[in-house]
Protein backbone atom coordinates (compact mmCIF):
# COMPACT_ATOMS: atom_id res chain seq x y z
CA UNK A 1 0.00 0.00 0.00
CA UNK A 2 1.30 3.45 -0.92
CA UNK A 3 2.04 5.63 2.10
CA UNK A 4 0.61 9.14 2.42
CA UNK A 5 3.29 10.04 4.93
CA UNK A 6 5.63 12.95 4.22
CA UNK A 7 8.84 11.89 2.43
CA UNK A 8 10.78 13.58 5.22
CA UNK A 9 9.04 11.41 7.82
CA UNK A 10 9.85 8.40 5.65
CA UNK A 11 13.46 9.53 5.77
CA UNK A 12 13.44 9.19 9.56
CA UNK A 13 12.03 5.65 9.36
CA UNK A 14 14.56 4.64 6.72
CA UNK A 15 17.35 6.20 8.76
CA UNK A 16 16.63 3.87 11.68
CA UNK A 17 16.80 0.83 9.39
CA UNK A 18 19.93 2.06 7.64
CA UNK A 19 21.63 2.93 10.92
CA UNK A 20 21.12 -0.60 12.23
CA UNK A 21 22.43 -2.08 8.96
CA UNK A 22 25.51 0.14 9.08
CA UNK A 23 26.26 -1.00 12.63
CA UNK A 24 25.74 -4.69 11.90
CA UNK A 25 27.75 -4.72 8.67
CA UNK A 26 30.28 -2.08 9.80
CA UNK A 27 29.62 0.04 6.71
CA UNK A 28 28.94 3.74 6.28
CA UNK A 29 25.32 4.86 6.13
CA UNK A 30 24.70 6.89 2.95
CA UNK A 31 21.89 9.37 3.56
CA UNK A 32 20.98 10.95 0.22
CA UNK A 33 17.55 11.86 1.54
CA UNK A 34 18.22 15.38 2.72
CA UNK A 35 19.60 18.35 0.82
CA UNK A 36 22.04 19.72 3.39
CA UNK A 37 25.22 20.51 1.43
CA UNK A 38 28.51 19.07 2.66
CA UNK A 39 30.41 22.16 1.56
CA UNK A 40 30.55 25.56 3.20
CA UNK A 41 31.73 28.96 2.07
CA UNK A 42 34.65 29.97 4.27
CA UNK A 43 35.74 33.53 3.45
CA UNK A 44 32.49 35.30 4.48
CA UNK A 45 32.51 33.24 7.69
CA UNK A 46 36.11 34.15 8.42
CA UNK A 47 35.22 37.80 7.81
CA UNK A 48 32.24 37.49 10.17
CA UNK A 49 34.31 36.13 13.05
CA UNK A 50 37.07 38.66 12.43
CA UNK A 51 34.48 41.42 12.42
CA UNK A 52 33.22 40.18 15.77
CA UNK A 53 36.70 40.41 17.25
CA UNK A 54 37.13 43.93 15.92
CA UNK A 55 33.73 45.00 17.26
CA UNK A 56 34.66 43.84 20.76
CA UNK A 57 37.97 45.65 20.57
CA UNK A 58 36.14 48.83 19.62
CA UNK A 59 34.21 48.81 22.90
CA UNK A 60 36.00 51.06 25.35
CA UNK A 61 35.27 50.52 29.05
CA UNK A 62 37.62 50.79 31.98
CA UNK A 63 36.01 47.90 33.79
CA UNK A 64 34.85 45.58 31.04
CA UNK A 65 37.73 43.14 31.51
CA UNK A 66 36.90 42.64 35.18
CA UNK A 67 33.12 42.87 35.11
CA UNK A 68 32.34 41.74 31.57
CA UNK A 69 30.29 44.93 31.16
CA UNK A 70 30.63 47.42 28.35
CA UNK A 71 28.46 50.44 27.62
CA UNK A 72 26.88 51.08 24.26
CA UNK A 73 27.91 54.72 24.29
CA UNK A 74 31.57 53.67 24.59
CA UNK A 75 31.69 52.24 21.06
CA UNK A 76 33.56 54.36 18.53
CA UNK A 77 31.74 53.78 15.26
CA UNK A 78 34.32 55.27 12.91
CA UNK A 79 36.32 53.58 10.21
CA UNK A 80 39.61 55.06 11.49
CA UNK A 81 39.13 53.13 14.72
CA UNK A 82 38.05 50.06 12.77
CA UNK A 83 41.16 50.23 10.57
CA UNK A 84 43.35 50.57 13.64
CA UNK A 85 41.93 47.44 15.25
CA UNK A 86 42.08 45.52 11.97
CA UNK A 87 45.77 46.37 11.51
CA UNK A 88 46.51 45.17 15.06
CA UNK A 89 45.03 41.72 14.31
CA UNK A 90 47.05 41.19 11.13
CA UNK A 91 44.32 38.92 9.75
CA UNK A 92 45.17 38.05 6.12
CA UNK A 93 42.53 37.30 3.51
CA UNK A 94 39.52 37.91 5.78
CA UNK A 95 40.85 41.37 6.64
CA UNK A 96 41.55 42.18 3.01
CA UNK A 97 38.03 41.02 2.15
CA UNK A 98 36.50 43.40 4.71
CA UNK A 99 38.57 46.25 3.31
CA UNK A 100 37.42 45.41 -0.23
CA UNK A 101 33.82 45.37 0.93
CA UNK A 102 34.14 48.80 2.54
CA UNK A 103 35.67 50.27 -0.59
CA UNK A 104 33.19 48.62 -2.92
CA UNK A 105 30.23 49.66 -0.74
CA UNK A 106 31.21 53.28 -1.17
CA UNK A 107 31.86 53.17 -4.90
CA UNK A 108 28.93 50.95 -5.94
CA UNK A 109 26.28 51.37 -3.26
CA UNK A 110 26.99 54.90 -2.03
CA UNK A 111 27.58 53.82 1.58
CA UNK A 112 30.26 55.81 3.42
CA UNK A 113 32.67 53.98 5.68
CA UNK A 114 31.37 55.31 8.99
CA UNK A 115 27.78 54.36 8.15
CA UNK A 116 28.84 50.83 7.19
CA UNK A 117 31.03 50.39 10.28
CA UNK A 118 28.19 51.58 12.50
CA UNK A 119 25.86 48.90 11.14
CA UNK A 120 28.56 46.22 11.16
CA UNK A 121 29.56 46.80 14.78
CA UNK A 122 26.08 47.30 16.23
CA UNK A 123 24.76 44.44 14.14
CA UNK A 124 27.38 41.86 14.99
CA UNK A 125 27.30 42.75 18.69
CA UNK A 126 23.52 42.29 18.61
CA UNK A 127 22.95 44.88 21.31
CA UNK A 128 19.75 46.37 19.86
CA UNK A 129 16.52 45.17 18.28
CA UNK A 130 16.61 44.99 14.46
CA UNK A 131 15.72 48.41 13.08
CA UNK A 132 14.12 48.77 10.60
CA UNK A 133 12.33 45.52 11.40
CA UNK A 134 12.25 44.37 7.78
CA UNK A 135 16.03 44.57 7.36
CA UNK A 136 18.98 46.69 8.44
CA UNK A 137 19.31 49.64 6.07
CA UNK A 138 22.80 49.03 4.63
CA UNK A 139 22.36 45.26 4.67
CA UNK A 140 19.30 45.66 2.48
CA UNK A 141 21.35 47.47 -0.15
CA UNK A 142 23.75 44.52 -0.39
CA UNK A 143 20.94 41.96 -0.38
CA UNK A 144 18.85 43.79 -2.97
CA UNK A 145 21.78 44.02 -5.36
CA UNK A 146 22.45 40.32 -4.88
CA UNK A 147 18.82 39.41 -5.55
CA UNK A 148 18.80 41.41 -8.78
CA UNK A 149 21.86 39.51 -9.94
CA UNK A 150 20.98 35.98 -8.83
CA UNK A 151 17.33 36.17 -9.96
CA UNK A 152 18.12 37.77 -13.32
CA UNK A 153 15.98 40.83 -12.63
CA UNK A 154 16.11 43.86 -14.90
CA UNK A 155 18.57 46.43 -13.63
CA UNK A 156 16.03 49.08 -12.82
CA UNK A 157 15.21 51.04 -9.70
CA UNK A 158 16.30 48.83 -6.81
CA UNK A 159 14.27 50.99 -4.44
CA UNK A 160 11.14 49.41 -5.95
CA UNK A 161 11.83 46.14 -4.09
CA UNK A 162 10.66 45.43 -0.54
CA UNK A 163 12.83 42.86 1.25
CA UNK A 164 12.13 41.16 4.59
CA UNK A 165 14.91 39.11 6.25
CA UNK A 166 13.48 35.88 7.67
CA UNK A 167 14.60 32.63 9.29
CA UNK A 168 15.25 30.70 6.09
CA UNK A 169 12.95 29.90 3.17
CA UNK A 170 10.72 27.68 5.30
CA UNK A 171 9.81 30.64 7.52
CA UNK A 172 9.18 32.66 4.38
CA UNK A 173 6.71 30.03 3.15
CA UNK A 174 4.78 30.10 6.41
CA UNK A 175 4.71 33.90 6.69
CA UNK A 176 3.44 34.48 3.15
CA UNK A 177 0.65 31.91 3.27
CA UNK A 178 -0.42 32.94 6.78
CA UNK A 179 -0.75 36.57 5.70
CA UNK A 180 -2.63 35.68 2.52
CA UNK A 181 -5.24 33.91 4.63
CA UNK A 182 -5.21 36.43 7.47
CA UNK A 183 -5.94 39.26 5.02
CA UNK A 184 -8.78 37.34 3.44
CA UNK A 185 -7.05 37.44 0.04
CA UNK A 186 -7.10 33.64 0.20
CA UNK A 187 -9.98 31.80 1.81
CA UNK A 188 -11.08 28.26 2.48
CA UNK A 189 -12.23 26.59 -0.71
CA UNK A 190 -10.00 28.71 -2.96
CA UNK A 191 -7.89 26.98 -5.59
CA UNK A 192 -4.08 27.10 -5.68
CA UNK A 193 -2.04 25.89 -8.65
CA UNK A 194 1.15 23.97 -7.82
CA UNK A 195 3.85 23.35 -10.42
CA UNK A 196 4.94 19.80 -9.62
CA UNK A 197 7.14 18.05 -8.68
CA UNK A 198 7.60 20.52 -5.84
CA UNK A 199 9.13 20.72 -2.36
CA UNK A 200 6.81 18.44 -0.37
CA UNK A 201 5.88 20.84 2.48
CA UNK A 202 4.15 23.18 0.02
CA UNK A 203 1.69 20.38 -0.68
CA UNK A 204 1.53 19.20 2.92
CA UNK A 205 0.93 22.56 4.60
CA UNK A 206 -1.91 23.51 2.25
CA UNK A 207 -3.91 20.33 2.77
CA UNK A 208 -4.12 21.38 6.42
CA UNK A 209 -7.77 21.88 7.37
CA UNK A 210 -6.95 25.38 8.65
CA UNK A 211 -6.31 26.39 5.04
CA UNK A 212 -8.76 24.07 3.31
CA UNK A 213 -7.78 24.94 -0.25
CA UNK A 214 -8.07 22.89 -3.41
CA UNK A 215 -4.75 22.16 -5.13
CA UNK A 216 -4.58 22.11 -8.92
CA UNK A 217 -1.35 20.52 -10.22
CA UNK A 218 0.60 21.64 -13.26
CA UNK A 219 2.84 18.71 -14.08
CA UNK A 220 6.28 18.94 -15.74
CA UNK A 221 5.38 16.08 -18.06
CA UNK A 222 7.52 16.69 -21.14
CA UNK A 223 9.77 13.77 -22.12
CA UNK A 224 12.43 13.20 -24.76
CA UNK A 225 12.27 10.66 -27.59
CA UNK A 226 13.58 7.92 -25.27
CA UNK A 227 10.81 8.59 -22.76
CA UNK A 228 13.07 10.28 -20.21
CA UNK A 229 11.82 13.27 -18.25
CA UNK A 230 12.85 16.76 -19.36
CA UNK A 231 11.17 18.28 -16.28
CA UNK A 232 9.60 21.03 -18.37
CA UNK A 233 5.97 22.09 -18.73
CA UNK A 234 3.86 21.70 -21.88
CA UNK A 235 1.79 24.76 -22.75
CA UNK A 236 -1.48 22.98 -21.97
CA UNK A 237 -0.37 22.56 -18.35
CA UNK A 238 0.51 26.25 -18.06
CA UNK A 239 -2.82 27.21 -19.58
CA UNK A 240 -4.60 25.78 -16.53
CA UNK A 241 -3.96 29.08 -14.75
CA UNK A 242 -6.32 30.80 -17.18
CA UNK A 243 -9.07 29.47 -14.93
CA UNK A 244 -10.11 32.54 -12.87
CA UNK A 245 -10.96 30.36 -9.86
CA UNK A 246 -7.22 29.75 -9.37
CA UNK A 247 -6.03 32.48 -7.03
CA UNK A 248 -2.36 31.61 -6.54
CA UNK A 249 0.37 29.93 -8.58
CA UNK A 250 3.12 28.33 -6.48
CA UNK A 251 6.43 27.05 -7.86
CA UNK A 252 9.97 26.10 -6.91
CA UNK A 253 12.37 27.18 -9.63
CA UNK A 254 14.84 25.56 -10.23
CA UNK A 255 12.60 22.70 -9.21
CA UNK A 256 12.90 20.50 -6.14
CA UNK A 257 13.45 17.61 -6.56
CA UNK A 258 14.21 17.50 -10.35
CA UNK A 259 16.57 20.45 -9.92
CA UNK A 260 15.83 21.92 -13.36
CA UNK A 261 15.08 25.58 -14.10
CA UNK A 262 12.04 26.47 -16.16
CA UNK A 263 12.81 27.09 -19.82
CA UNK A 264 12.54 30.60 -21.24
CA UNK A 265 9.58 29.76 -23.47
CA UNK A 266 7.55 28.65 -20.44
CA UNK A 267 8.40 31.83 -18.54
CA UNK A 268 7.27 33.83 -21.55
CA UNK A 269 4.10 31.76 -21.86
CA UNK A 270 3.23 32.40 -18.22
CA UNK A 271 3.89 36.09 -18.71
CA UNK A 272 1.59 36.16 -21.72
CA UNK A 273 -1.22 34.37 -19.89
CA UNK A 274 -1.02 36.62 -16.84
CA UNK A 275 -0.82 39.86 -18.78
CA UNK A 276 -3.62 38.98 -21.19
CA UNK A 277 -5.92 36.81 -19.06
CA UNK A 278 -4.96 36.77 -15.38
CA UNK A 279 -3.59 40.13 -14.19
CA UNK A 280 -5.06 39.29 -10.76
CA UNK A 281 -3.01 36.09 -10.35
CA UNK A 282 -0.71 35.98 -7.33
CA UNK A 283 2.56 34.05 -7.76
CA UNK A 284 4.79 32.64 -5.03
CA UNK A 285 8.18 31.47 -6.27
CA UNK A 286 10.86 29.71 -4.22
CA UNK A 287 14.18 30.33 -6.00
CA UNK A 288 16.58 28.75 -3.52
CA UNK A 289 18.59 26.87 -6.19
CA UNK A 290 18.97 29.82 -8.57
CA UNK A 291 22.78 30.24 -8.09
CA UNK A 292 23.42 26.71 -9.41
CA UNK A 293 22.17 27.55 -12.92
CA UNK A 294 24.04 29.79 -15.35
CA UNK A 295 22.09 32.80 -16.63
CA UNK A 296 19.13 31.94 -14.41
CA UNK A 297 15.94 33.98 -14.73
CA UNK A 298 13.17 34.01 -12.15
CA UNK A 299 9.48 34.38 -13.00
CA UNK A 300 9.83 37.55 -10.93
CA UNK A 301 11.81 39.05 -13.81
CA UNK A 302 8.84 38.49 -16.13
CA UNK A 303 6.04 39.37 -13.71
CA UNK A 304 7.45 41.51 -10.88
CA UNK A 305 4.14 42.99 -9.75
CA UNK A 306 2.46 39.58 -9.50
CA UNK A 307 5.25 37.78 -7.68
CA UNK A 308 6.47 37.23 -4.14
CA UNK A 309 9.92 35.61 -4.16
CA UNK A 310 11.22 33.46 -1.32
CA UNK A 311 14.98 33.01 -1.33
CA UNK A 312 17.38 31.21 0.99
CA UNK A 313 21.16 31.49 1.22
CA UNK A 314 21.43 28.04 2.80
CA UNK A 315 22.31 25.79 -0.12
CA UNK A 316 24.76 27.72 -2.28
CA UNK A 317 26.77 29.06 0.63
CA UNK A 318 26.39 26.03 2.92
CA UNK A 319 24.74 27.97 5.75
CA UNK A 320 21.65 25.88 6.55
CA UNK A 321 22.26 26.24 10.27
CA UNK A 322 22.35 30.04 10.05
CA UNK A 323 18.69 30.18 8.86
CA UNK A 324 19.17 33.03 6.38
CA UNK A 325 16.36 33.83 3.98
CA UNK A 326 14.38 36.72 2.52
CA UNK A 327 10.93 37.51 1.19
CA UNK A 328 11.06 39.98 -1.70
CA UNK A 329 8.23 41.72 -3.54
CA UNK A 330 7.67 44.78 -5.68
CA UNK A 331 6.24 47.79 -3.85
CA UNK A 332 3.58 48.06 -6.56
CA UNK A 333 1.97 44.63 -6.44
CA UNK A 334 -1.19 42.65 -7.14
CA UNK A 335 -1.40 41.48 -3.52
CA UNK A 336 -2.29 45.01 -2.41
CA UNK A 337 -4.64 45.46 -5.36
CA UNK A 338 -6.46 42.20 -4.59
CA UNK A 339 -6.90 43.26 -0.98
CA UNK A 340 -8.49 46.54 -2.07
CA UNK A 341 -10.97 44.55 -4.16
CA UNK A 342 -12.38 42.86 -1.06
CA UNK A 343 -15.71 44.14 0.24
CA UNK A 344 -15.26 47.27 2.33
CA UNK A 345 -16.58 45.56 5.45
CA UNK A 346 -13.91 42.84 5.16
CA UNK A 347 -11.14 45.40 4.65
CA UNK A 348 -12.26 47.25 7.76
CA UNK A 349 -12.40 44.05 9.78
CA UNK A 350 -8.80 43.23 8.79
CA UNK A 351 -7.66 46.78 9.54
CA UNK A 352 -9.08 46.62 13.07
CA UNK A 353 -6.63 43.87 13.97
CA UNK A 354 -3.73 46.25 13.29
CA UNK A 355 -4.97 49.20 15.39
CA UNK A 356 -2.51 48.19 18.13
CA UNK A 357 0.44 49.01 15.86
CA UNK A 358 -0.86 51.79 13.59
CA UNK A 359 -3.13 54.83 13.98
CA UNK A 360 -4.22 54.44 10.35
CA UNK A 361 -4.15 50.63 9.85
CA UNK A 362 -6.13 50.83 6.61
CA UNK A 363 -3.05 52.36 4.96
CA UNK A 364 -0.80 49.40 5.79
CA UNK A 365 0.42 47.49 2.76
CA UNK A 366 0.50 43.72 2.33
CA UNK A 367 4.25 43.88 3.05
CA UNK A 368 3.64 45.85 6.28
CA UNK A 369 1.07 43.34 7.43
CA UNK A 370 3.34 40.44 6.47
CA UNK A 371 5.98 41.72 8.89
CA UNK A 372 3.41 42.33 11.63
CA UNK A 373 1.80 38.92 11.13
CA UNK A 374 5.19 37.25 11.58
CA UNK A 375 4.93 38.26 15.25
CA UNK A 376 1.15 37.98 15.69
CA UNK A 377 0.81 41.76 15.14
CA UNK A 378 1.12 42.86 18.78
CA UNK A 379 4.81 41.90 18.88
CA UNK A 380 5.70 43.61 15.62
CA UNK A 381 8.32 45.71 17.40
CA UNK A 382 10.34 42.50 17.94
CA UNK A 383 10.05 41.33 14.33
CA UNK A 384 13.03 40.81 12.11
CA UNK A 385 15.95 38.46 11.79
CA UNK A 386 18.63 38.83 14.48
CA UNK A 387 21.20 41.45 13.61
CA UNK A 388 24.24 39.09 13.71
CA UNK A 389 22.45 36.86 11.19
CA UNK A 390 21.82 39.87 8.99
CA UNK A 391 25.50 40.85 9.09
CA UNK A 392 26.45 37.34 7.97
CA UNK A 393 23.89 37.66 5.19
CA UNK A 394 25.41 40.96 4.11
CA UNK A 395 28.89 39.41 3.99
CA UNK A 396 27.61 36.51 1.86
CA UNK A 397 26.08 39.00 -0.57
CA UNK A 398 29.30 40.97 -0.60
CA UNK A 399 31.24 37.79 -1.38
CA UNK A 400 28.86 37.11 -4.28
CA UNK A 401 30.14 40.38 -5.79
CA UNK A 402 33.78 39.77 -4.86
CA UNK A 403 36.66 38.83 -7.15
CA UNK A 404 36.86 35.31 -5.64
CA UNK A 405 33.25 34.26 -6.17
CA UNK A 406 33.61 32.94 -9.73
CA UNK A 407 36.13 30.31 -8.67
CA UNK A 408 33.90 29.30 -5.75
CA UNK A 409 30.81 29.07 -7.98
CA UNK A 410 32.63 27.02 -10.61
CA UNK A 411 33.85 24.58 -7.97
CA UNK A 412 30.39 24.12 -6.44
CA UNK A 413 28.70 23.60 -9.80
CA UNK A 414 31.41 21.15 -10.86
CA UNK A 415 30.96 19.15 -7.64
CA UNK A 416 27.22 18.78 -8.26
CA UNK A 417 27.59 17.80 -11.90
CA UNK A 418 30.33 15.26 -11.11
CA UNK A 419 28.10 13.62 -8.50
CA UNK A 420 25.25 13.43 -10.99
CA UNK A 421 27.57 11.75 -13.49
CA UNK A 422 28.80 9.24 -10.92
CA UNK A 423 25.26 8.33 -9.90
CA UNK A 424 24.25 7.59 -13.47
CA UNK A 425 27.51 5.70 -14.05
CA UNK A 426 26.46 3.44 -11.19
CA UNK A 427 23.04 3.02 -12.80
CA UNK A 428 24.79 2.15 -16.10
CA UNK A 429 22.88 4.97 -17.80
CA UNK A 430 24.02 8.06 -19.69
CA UNK A 431 23.67 11.26 -17.71
CA UNK A 432 20.41 13.05 -18.65
CA UNK A 433 20.74 15.88 -21.14
CA UNK A 434 18.90 18.55 -19.16
CA UNK A 435 19.50 22.21 -20.06
CA UNK A 436 19.28 24.57 -17.09
CA UNK A 437 19.94 21.71 -14.64
CA UNK A 438 21.19 22.73 -11.20
CA UNK A 439 22.28 19.12 -10.40
CA UNK A 440 21.58 19.73 -6.73
CA UNK A 441 19.11 16.84 -6.69
CA UNK A 442 18.06 14.38 -9.31
CA UNK A 443 14.80 12.54 -9.64
CA UNK A 444 13.98 9.71 -11.97
CA UNK A 445 11.03 7.55 -12.89
CA UNK A 446 11.89 4.01 -11.86
CA UNK A 447 9.73 2.53 -14.62
CA UNK A 448 11.52 4.55 -17.29
CA UNK A 449 14.83 3.39 -15.85
CA UNK A 450 13.77 -0.27 -15.55
CA UNK A 451 12.55 -0.22 -19.14
CA UNK A 452 16.16 0.20 -20.22
CA UNK A 453 17.57 -2.59 -18.04
CA UNK A 454 14.93 -5.21 -17.22
CA UNK A 455 12.37 -7.43 -18.91
CA UNK A 456 8.88 -6.30 -19.91
CA UNK A 457 7.09 -8.82 -17.61
CA UNK A 458 9.08 -7.64 -14.59
CA UNK A 459 8.38 -4.05 -15.60
CA UNK A 460 4.64 -4.80 -15.57
CA UNK A 461 5.04 -6.43 -12.14
CA UNK A 462 6.79 -3.32 -10.80
CA UNK A 463 4.08 -1.07 -12.18
CA UNK A 464 1.24 -3.21 -10.87
CA UNK A 465 2.40 -4.74 -7.60
CA UNK A 466 5.38 -2.94 -6.05
CA UNK A 467 5.29 0.12 -3.78
CA UNK A 468 8.27 2.45 -3.94
CA UNK A 469 8.61 2.16 -0.15
CA UNK A 470 9.37 -1.55 -0.58
CA UNK A 471 12.38 -0.70 -2.74
CA UNK A 472 13.55 2.11 -0.47
CA UNK A 473 13.35 -0.08 2.62
CA UNK A 474 15.35 -2.79 0.85
CA UNK A 475 18.07 -0.26 0.02
CA UNK A 476 18.18 0.79 3.67
CA UNK A 477 18.11 -2.80 4.98
CA UNK A 478 20.80 -4.22 2.67
CA UNK A 479 23.04 -1.26 1.83
CA UNK A 480 22.32 1.35 4.56
CA UNK A 481 21.28 3.77 1.80
CA UNK A 482 18.54 6.36 2.26
CA UNK A 483 16.62 7.78 -0.71
CA UNK A 484 13.22 9.49 -0.78
CA UNK A 485 9.99 8.63 -2.64
CA UNK A 486 9.15 11.13 -5.38
CA UNK A 487 5.40 10.83 -4.98
CA UNK A 488 5.47 12.97 -1.85
CA UNK A 489 6.83 15.78 -4.03
CA UNK A 490 3.96 15.42 -6.48
CA UNK A 491 5.72 13.07 -8.90
CA UNK A 492 4.86 9.59 -10.18
CA UNK A 493 4.22 6.68 -7.81
CA UNK A 494 7.48 4.88 -8.67
CA UNK A 495 9.87 7.82 -8.64
CA UNK A 496 12.93 8.45 -6.50
CA UNK A 497 14.66 11.62 -5.32
CA UNK A 498 18.41 11.61 -4.71
CA UNK A 499 20.20 14.52 -3.07
CA UNK A 500 23.53 15.19 -4.79
CA UNK A 501 24.68 17.69 -2.21
CA UNK A 502 25.63 15.88 0.95
CA UNK A 503 27.79 12.80 0.30
CA UNK A 504 31.26 12.10 -1.04
CA UNK A 505 31.51 11.97 -4.82
CA UNK A 506 32.18 8.23 -5.08
CA UNK A 507 29.23 7.44 -2.79
CA UNK A 508 26.90 8.24 -5.67
CA UNK A 509 28.40 5.48 -7.78
CA UNK A 510 27.67 3.08 -4.90
CA UNK A 511 24.07 4.33 -4.72
CA UNK A 512 23.52 3.78 -8.43
CA UNK A 513 25.03 0.30 -8.30
CA UNK A 514 22.98 -0.62 -5.22
CA UNK A 515 19.73 0.42 -6.85
CA UNK A 516 20.54 -1.56 -9.99
CA UNK A 517 21.48 -4.64 -7.94
CA UNK A 518 18.33 -4.34 -5.80
CA UNK A 519 16.08 -4.35 -8.85
CA UNK A 520 18.01 -7.22 -10.43
CA UNK A 521 17.61 -9.28 -7.26
CA UNK A 522 13.91 -8.43 -7.12
CA UNK A 523 13.49 -9.55 -10.74
CA UNK A 524 15.24 -12.85 -10.01
CA UNK A 525 13.12 -13.52 -6.91
CA UNK A 526 9.93 -12.65 -8.77
CA UNK A 527 10.89 -14.93 -11.64
CA UNK A 528 11.60 -17.84 -9.29
CA UNK A 529 8.19 -17.44 -7.62
CA UNK A 530 6.10 -17.17 -10.78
Amino acid sequence: MQSRQSPFEWKNRLKEIAKQTAQEQMIVMLNAGRGNPNWLCTLPRAAFFLLGQIALMMIESENNQETSIAWQESIKYRHENFDQQLSMLHEGEAGRFLQRVMKEAKTSLGIDEDTLIDEWVRGILGDQYPQPVAMLTQTQKFVTRYLYDVLGLEKGDRDSLNVFAVEGATAGMVYVFNTLFHQGILQKGDRIAMMVPIFAPYLEMLINEDFGVEIVTLYASLRDEQGQHLWQFPDEELEKIMDPSIRVLCLVNPSNPPSVAMRTSSLQKLQQIVEQNRPDLMIITDDVYAPFVEDYQSIMANLPQNTVCIYSFSKFFGVTGWRLGVIAMDKDNVFDRNFRLLPKVEQEKVAQAYEVIASDPEKLTFFDRLIADSRDIALRHTAGLSTPQQIQMMLLCAFANDQQVERYKLNIMTICKDRMRKLYDGLALPIPDLPHCASYYTEFDLLAYAKEKFTAPFLAHLDRDVAIETILMELARVYAIILLPGQGFGDARLSIRVSLSNLKDDDYTKIGQALFTTLARMEEAWGNNR
